[in-house]
Order: structure tokens, then sequence, then C-alpha cells
């Protein structure tokens, strides 16, 4: 129950919750897959990701983070990865892969969650890292 408790201080504003219904197959490996990736992907955005640190709730409320772990007790860690960065999420409930560019990148107690932007919808949201295939910098990343 403890550790239940402490996850409920990782403050998500305004964003849809998908961990329940995401799981990444990797590598994507499905027919009509790579013709779907090489849709048109918008570039990186130069502002509005929080890179090599941790996100507060001003950065949130200020959209320049999708979370930020609140817990007095234990503090979160920047992730070295390259921040922005386009990722592909695979959702095995409607088959359909999600185009995303990764706007955040922290390891909370142990695990490791990614903040990114729907490129399609401009929906925000959070997912494990294991959960989305990192695609890098270059425009336009192909399969």
């Amino acid at each position: 129950m403890r550790h239940k408790k402490n996850w409920v201080s990782l403050l998500l504003v305004g964003i849809t919750l998908l961990f329940s219904s995401l799981t990444l197959s990797s590598p994507i490996t499905h027919a009509g897959t790579a013709e779907k990736i090489k849709q048109r992907w918008p570039a990186l955005p130069m502002t509005g990701f929080i890179k090599g640190r941790v996100a507060t709730k001003k950065d949130v409320d200020k959209r320049i983070a999708v979370f930020a772990y609140l817990n007095g007790k234990t503090k979160s860690m920047p992730i070295d990865i390259e921040v922005p960065q386009y990722g592909l999420i695979k959702n095995h409930k409607t088959k359909k892969i999600l185009r995303v560019i990764i706007l955040q990148a922290e390891l909370i107690q142990g695990q490791e969650w990614i903040g990114y932007v729907d490129i399609t919808t401009r929906l925000r949201a959070v997912i494990r890292r294991k959960q989305i295939k990192l695609l890098g910098n270059k425009c336009c990343p192909q399969q």
C-alpha cells in the first residue's frame, strides 16, 4: 500500500494515462508499418521540453513538462537520453501505432518514465520507457 501512495504524488496534469492499454513490441514489424511510419513528421521543438534536469510543478503549469514527481521523501532523476526525440508506441488493443515526440525522461523509484506528445492529436501523456521505441532526433525517422 505504501508503494501505491508514493505513486499518487506523481502529478499528471491535463493528460490521458495510457499505462494499462499500451505495450510496445519492439521492434515494430507489422505489415504496412513502414508505410505508416514514412508519413510526415514535424520538426522537433526548440523549446517546451525538459532536458538534463527534473521537472517541477511550475514546468507543468507552463507546459514545458508533461509531469512532475512531487514526493519530498524520494527524488526523481533525469534519464540520459536525447530530448526531444521521435518515438513510436504501439497500442495492442487498437493495433494503431502512435507517432510521438519525447519531451521529458525521468527515473522515479527505479522506473524510467517518458513524457511525450502525440503528433497527431497533440495530447500529452506519460508512459514507461520500456513501452516506447526511441527513434532519435533526425528528421524524418524511418523504421
